[in-house]
């Protein structure tokens, strides 16, 4: 997956009124980007920037012309936006913000895309689809075990096993592996889970 981007020349288009960046695999945006006062409207979702100065941060939050659902990534801690932009990019889907738990999954329905949770500038909930029709992802990617905060976590798919790194996760509250699990032989590491 390539990453788009955006040249420091953005800044030049002072009458610039609409900017639309959605799903355009950026991380970062320039600060130039700050010189863009005319803008009514910014549409930047599907993006992890993770690796955003504080004065763009800043800019962003107050614009009044960017979506709420839009602006999840800015409260998000700039570690777990990273972690959401790798796992993108390792299973080739994006990942959506919700803000609670709706009905279906209180009755144990799985979600319908990807998906992730925010309180308090961190991750505390994923559902992960991973590859059901093409059986590709044979590990749970180790790197999920960076979300400390992390109290919900749903992985639908086939896996050769359940990973050692979820003992790490120590606030998790519920933890539900659909699908295959070729073996089960580390749940000794889950003991003081």
């Amino acid at each position: 997956m390539f990453t788009l981007i955006l040249p420091n020349s953005i800044g030049n288009l002072k009458k610039l009124q609409v900017l639309n960046l959605e799903n355009c695999h950026l991380k970062s945006l320039p600060d130039s980007i700050c010189h863009l006062t005319a803008l009514k409207e910014l549409k930047i979702n599907s993006n992890f920037l993770y690796d955003l100065s504080e004065r763009i941060t800043k800019f962003l939050l107050d614009l009044k012309v960017i979506p709420e659902k839009d602006l999840a990534f800015l409260k998000l801690n700039k570690e777990h936006s990273k972690v959401l932009f790798e796992l993108e990019n390792l299973i080739g889907q994006k990942f959506t913000h919700v803000n609670f738990m709706n009905k279906r999954e209180r009755r144990g329905i799985g979600p319908l895309s990807n998906e992730y949770k925010i309180e308090n500038n961190e991750i505390t909930a994923l559902y992960i689809k991973f590859g059901w029709e093409l059986r590709e992802i044979k590990k749970i990617p180790p790197i999920i075990g960076k979300i400390k905060s992390l109290k919900y976590l749903e992985c639908r798919g086939y896996f050769t096993e359940i990973p050692k790194f979820l003992s790490n996760l120590t606030s998790l509250e519920s933890l539900k592996l659909i699908g295959f699990i070729k073996k089960i032989n580390n749940l000794k590491a889950l003991v003081n889970f």
